[in-house]
């Protein structure tokens, strides 16, 4: 499935996302925490978290910057993508802009973006691993736990999830920091169960082949033949 199929398939599905304020504190206090299972129960609250990041995948959700962006680049961004409308929030039009308009309008959907750090201009240190690992947690502290895993303990704490519930967290991505354990040690039932874009086994034999970038590649004719 394409990136900006699977972005529109997973927010048609009206679920919201959400990023606690809890996980910047350095250790999780699930008893300073107020739980309203009537929302759980009301709604079947269910949550999708699109976290895009890595090459210009993150403009999807923010072009707030964009000239900035243009004015630095060596690149020309408007003969690359054909197309950088910015929509009333500063989404991409063109990359599913308008459905996150929609979602945003209906309330189905919170969007969160990044932005200046004090702490890394502090440190010198703005790199792509270490930033994308502090938005996962929501922390500068490499001991934190990550957002999903905090928000997994919350459920846990609430009876929200138990070792009967079927499935409670999938990853798309494998385990990336969202699930990263902080302090307090996340039970077994609580990690994610990763799965392909196919809603597949990514660890089945065979399941990637690192030659083909795309599914449609693999129609094509002798698309990695050996040329010598």
């Amino acid at each position: 499935m394409k990136r900006r199929d699977f972005i529109k398939l997973s927010m048609a599905a009206g679920t919201a996302v959400l990023l606690p304020d809890f996980s910047y504190a350095k250790e999780l206090d699930i008893s300073q925490i107020t739980f309203s299972s009537g929302i759980n129960t009301t709604n079947n609250a269910q949550t999708i978290i699109i976290f895009m990041y890595g090459g210009a995948s993150q403009l999807g959700g923010n072009l707030s910057n964009i000239e900035e962006i243009k004015t630095a680049s060596q690149s020309n961004y408007d003969n690359y993508f054909r197309g950088l409308t910015p929509t009333a929030n500063k989404c991409w039009q063109e990359a599913g802009g308008t459905h996150m308009e929609s979602l945003l309008a209906n309330g189905d959907m919170t969007l969160f973006r990044c932005c200046y750090s004090k702490v890394r201009e502090e440190n010198n240190n703005k790199s792509h691993g270490s930033c994308t690992a502090q938005n996962q947690k929501g922390s500068f502290d490499e001991d934190s736990a990550g957002i999903l895993a905090n928000l997994a303990q919350i459920l846990e704490s609430n009876a929200v999830v138990n070792e009967n519930t079927l499935m409670p967290f999938i990853t798309l991505e494998g385990e990336s920091k969202f699930y990263i354990e902080g302090q307090k040690p996340l039970s077994g039932y609580l990690k994610p169960v990763g799965l392909t874009e196919d809603l597949e086994n990514p660890y089945s034999r065979d399941e990637r082949d690192w030659r083909y970038y795309t599914p449609q590649e693999r129609d094509i004719p002798d698309y990695n033949d050996d040329p010598a």
